[in-house]
C-alpha cells in the first residue's frame, strides 16, 4: 500500500511539472572575450546571440531550464606590423547548451546558476588592413568541445516576458594544436530577453 501511495504522489508531482512546462525563444548579445594568452590585451568581440529554452518547474521556487543557444564569441585587438595597423577578429562560433537552475527570491526575480557544454561550429581570423580584408579558417587548431559554468541574475514577468545577465566561465583550454604556442579560456558576459509561452 507504501508503494501505491508512493508511486501515485511521484504521477502526480511530475504530472504537474509538465503542465506547468513552458518553451521559449531568447535574443540577446554577447561581450566575449577570455583569459590566458590567447587572450591578452584584446578586446570584447560584440556580437548577437540567440536560442531557445525549456522551463521545467522542479519546487515552489526552483525551476531547471535547460537551453540552446547560438554563441559568437572571440575577441579583437589591433596588431601593428611594419608601420601597418592590422585590425584582427578571432571567431569562435559556438552551439552552446547550458543547464540552468534558477532560483527566485521573489515573484521574478531569480538567481541562476549552471553548467555549460559548447560545439564549436566555426572559427576564424580575420584581417582589415589597407582597405583589405582576409579570412583564414582556423577551426581545426581548437577543440571541438569547450566545458564552462554559468552564473548571473534574471527577472521574469507573469506575461512570459523575461530578461537574463549571465557571465559564462569557461573552463576548457581551447587550443588544440602544436601550432599554437599558447593557451586561452573563453569568457562570455550575456544579456538575453526572452519569451515564454
Amino acid at each position: 500500500m507504501k508503494k501505491l501511495i508512493l508511486i501515485i504522489a511521484v504521477i502526480a508531482i511530475t504530472t504537474s511539472s509538465l503542465a506547468q512546462t513552458k518553451y521559449g525563444l531568447k535574443l540577446g548579445v554577447n561581450l566575449a572575450n577570455g583569459s590566458g594568452e590567447g587572450f591578452k590585451d584584446t578586446d570584447n568581440r560584440i556580437a548577437p546571440a540567440f536560442g531557445g529554452f525549456v522551463r521545467v518547474p522542479m519546487a515552489e521556487r526552483l525551476v531547471f531550464q535547460p537551453e540552446v543557444i547560438y554563441s559568437p564569441q572571440g575577441s579583437k585587438e589591433t596588431a601593428v606590423e611594419e608601420g601597418i595597423n592590422i585590425d584582427v577578429t578571432t571567431t569562435f562560433d559556438y552551439l552552446n547548451f547550458p543547464l540552468m537552475l534558477k532560483y527566485y527570491l521573489d515573484k521574478g526575480l531569480n538567481f541562476q546558476f549552471g553548467p555549460q557544454v559548447g560545439y564549436l561550429i566555426s572559427s576564424k581570423v580575420k584581417m582589415e588592413f589597407l582597405g583589405r580584408k582576409v579570412d583564414v579558417d582556423v577551426k581545426d587548431q581548437f577543440k571541438n568541445l569547450d566545458f564552462g559554468i554559468n552564473f548571473g541574475v534574471g527577472y521574469d514577468l507573469d506575461m512570459g516576458l523575461g530578461f537574463d545577465l549571465r557571465y559564462n566561465l569557461g573552463l576548457t583550454d581551447i587550443v588544440d594544436s602544436n601550432e599554437i604556442d599558447t593557451d586561452g579560456k573563453h569568457g562570455v558576459v550575456q544579456f538575453t530577453a526572452g519569451y515564454a509561452f
